[in-house]
């Protein structure tokens, strides 16, 4: 595993041997030096309490799964959505749960990490991130529903828009704290306003 791109990436300048691994169970004590040593790992660490804990603490835990894909935006309402969300079906009927009762949240993620969408249900990824009204039967878009939705959008986009000098009447106005300015200059022309001392 350590050998993999994304774990060398996330390793950075450290190597194996500085990284530890924890116990976790009863048999972590038999099973870890054994895997530490081979894996070229620093540190194990064996909690006393880690054969009867961590049982009894997973026992009270929620199950949850994460599910990832990156797609483009097309791909999210054209089946890349609905593969994930049947994945997470079929995998809580496999561990003997009623899908029905599992809660499903959908997060959307920009490629530079912007937050888009957070906490939605699924069906309602299509309505509140793209402005698009499913039927019912969720088989179709309903496109009376969709216009209407995209006009609401634009109005609040219109609503929100602020004339360019406006904007930069008020952006003129605003000032960094004096304790940053201490070591920028004067405001705005930066000009030198105390004693440079080079060392």
């Amino acid at each position: 595993m350590l050998a993999r791109p994304a774990a060398r990436a996330a390793l950075g300048r450290l190597s194996a041997a500085d990284l530890a691994l924890i116990s976790y169970g009863g048999g972590g004590g038999c099973l870890l030096a054994a895997v530490a040593a081979r894996a070229g790992l620093g540190t194990v660490y064996l909690p006393l309490l880690s054969p009867v804990f961590s049982a009894f603490g997973v026992s009270t835990f929620d199950v949850e799964h994460s599910y990832e894909a990156r797609l483009a935006a097309g791909q999210l309402l054209n089946g890349g959505l609905a593969a994930l969300v049947a994945a997470a079906r079929r995998d809580a009927r496999g561990e003997g749960f009623d899908p029905g009762d599992a809660r499903m949240a959908v997060s959307l993620l920009h490629d530079d990490g912007t937050v888009l969408a957070e906490d939605l249900e699924p069906g309602q990824v299509a309505e509140h991130v793209y402005c698009v009204a499913v039927a019912e039967d969720g088989l179709a878009v309903d496109r009376g529903q969709t216009e209407r939705l995209r006009a609401a959008e634009r109005a609040r986009r219109l609503a929100r828009g602020r004339r360019w000098d406006d904007f930069h009447r008020e952006w003129d106005q605003l000032k960094p704290p004096d304790e940053v300015l201490k070591y920028y200059g004067s405001w705005p022309d930066a000009r030198q306003n105390r004693e440079v001392i080079r060392i």
